[in-house]
């Protein structure tokens, strides 16, 4: 079996529990994604951050996946994990009453998982320690964010850069797509 390849749990895995974030870890979120914003449109500093993203998210190199792998670790679990903090820190985030960083993660995952995922190898991936968010993290996410910019005015800019700008509105029609929902399905 591969090292990637999914294998059935036995029942004596318990399931990996959820990070713990801080409020030191929400500004930290807030502040990295103030980089990635930054980043956009410059090559290195983006391929840069997208290591940073993931790190932050509890990724310690390749060879810290392997070793986790090799110990016993679900592997798929071992490459999420960035994912499940993001997640969780989204969720912290707004908990806190923070109704902007869920949907500028969101944005985030949205924009990897579509326009730069697609243009990368597997050994890219590995190498930055992020590959795209796992389908539960994606949703998650997605529904933080519905929940998180429901709270906004649809006209305020969640992502305003010189490489683009989001409305909450648009995010919105984002976040929806992926959960398969709709405003009035709610």
């Amino acid at each position: 079996m591969g090292l990637f390849d999914k294998k059935e749990k036995s029942p004596s895995v318990a399931a990996e529990a959820p990070p713990a974030i801080s409020p030191a870890d929400i500004a930290d979120a807030t502040a990295t994604m103030d980089r990635w914003d930054r980043a956009l449109g410059n090559n290195d500093a983006m391929w840069s951050c997208i290591e940073a993203i993931a790190r932050l998210g509890g990724f310690r190199g390749l060879e810290a996946v392997f070793d986790e792998a090799a110990a016993g670790g679900d592997a798929q679990n071992v490459v999420n994990k960035p994912w499940r903090w993001w997640t969780a820190a989204s969720l912290a985030a707004l908990s806190a009453g923070d109704n902007v960083l869920p949907g500028r993660i969101f944005l985030f995952a949205f924009l990897f998982s579509n326009q730069i995922v697609p243009g990368i190898n597997a050994a890219t991936q590995l190498d930055t320690g992020l590959s795209g968010p796992d389908t539960r993290s994606y949703q998650y996410l997605a529904r933080q964010a519905i929940q998180a910019m429901e709270q906004l005015p649809p006209s305020m800019l969640i992502h305003d850069t010189r490489t683009g700008k989001v409305d909450v509105a648009s995010a919105l029609k984002m976040a929806y797509s992926v959960t398969g929902a709709s405003p009035a399905s709610r």
